[in-house]
């Protein structure tokens, strides 16, 4: 008799102690995400791995779902009221939109703008020109150079209006 009870003792105190572990990892606090979804670490962005929160556009964000690689499939805004920890958020960077210069010394001798301020750098057909381009095209202008004076967002020269 004196066994069984010492065996229902172990079985209850393994069980307590089972239980209360259980409980502190269950209970323990969570990286969640604004939509209330567990992040999921370490997850893999762009090639990069990343083991805590990580930013974009200014918001920190983390994985909720990875596929079997870690690859990242859905992801969510990291709740600041969570138990979550941060990368180091990056300094600021320049906006990907393009910005034209427009020289203060070069500008067009001849075609329809003629003696307007060139925009340096300026892209055409793929190769991006910091000076002015060689006229390709023959006529009049076979042997001079030519800029732009208008560009797109994107540096791109606007072709097809007269502006070279």
């Amino acid at each position: 008799m004196k066994h069984s009870c010492l065996f229902t003792l172990v079985s209850v105190l393994s069980s307590i102690h089972y239980s209360a572990q259980y409980r502190t990892q269950h209970y323990a606090p969570q990286c969640r995400t604004t939509g209330n979804q567990d992040c999921v670490f370490p997850f893999i962005f762009k090639g990069e791995t990343h083991y805590k929160c990580t930013y974009d556009n200014g918001k920190a964000w983390c994985a909720t779902r990875t596929d079997g690689y870690g690859k990242t499939k859905s992801l969510g805004e990291c709740d600041q009221y969570s138990a979550c920890d941060y990368e180091a958020k990056p300094r600021y960077q320049k906006p990907a939109y393009y910005e034209p210069r427009y020289s203060s010394s070069c500008r067009t001798a001849s075609g329809p703008a003629r003696g307007q301020r060139c925009v340096f750098p300026f892209k055409y057909q793929g190769r991006t020109y910091n000076e002015c381009a060689p006229w390709v095209w023959g006529g009049q202008g076979y042997g001079k150079n030519w800029c732009s004076t208008k560009t797109d967002r994107y540096g791109n020269h606007v072709n097809g209006y007269g502006n070279y």
